[in-house]
């Protein structure tokens, strides 16, 4: 069984959760599962979750470089979200248009940026 805390705090890359860590997710388990409490934990790992400012995906054609589509920056919400990105991202290469502005890569660029491509 995968499972995860949903938490999202500072992690170093590399460095595995520790045993307090997983015993939280194991009492938060318990709470719903009991049964799943008592589970071993075989393998743990931390993810690194890509963020926004604005904490929105990235999803469409870099004003910078024409034909480089972005899809990203789900920010821990891969599971739930993704099937509908990819779809969104799809539709973006294919030129179909869609009401999803305030998702594009310009609106992370700072001024200049998008002018700075050749």
């Amino acid at each position: 069984m995968l499972v995860s805390p949903c938490d999202e705090q500072p992690w170093a890359a590399g460095v595995p959760p520790t045993e307090l860590d997983t015993g939280a997710l194991g009492l938060r388990l318990g709470a719903i599962a009991p049964s799943l409490a008592r589970g071993a934990v075989r393998r743990a790992w931390a993810c690194l979750r890509t963020q926004t400012l604005d904490r929105e995906p990235v999803i469409g054609e870099d004003p910078r470089c024409p034909g480089l589509f972005w899809l990203g920056a789900l920010g821990g919400r891969g599971m739930t979200c993704g099937l509908a990105a990819g779809e969104v991202a799809a539709d973006c290469v294919l030129g179909r248009v869609h009401d999803f502005a305030r998702l594009a890569p310009s609106r992370c660029l700072r001024d200049g940026d998008a002018d700075e491509a050749g």
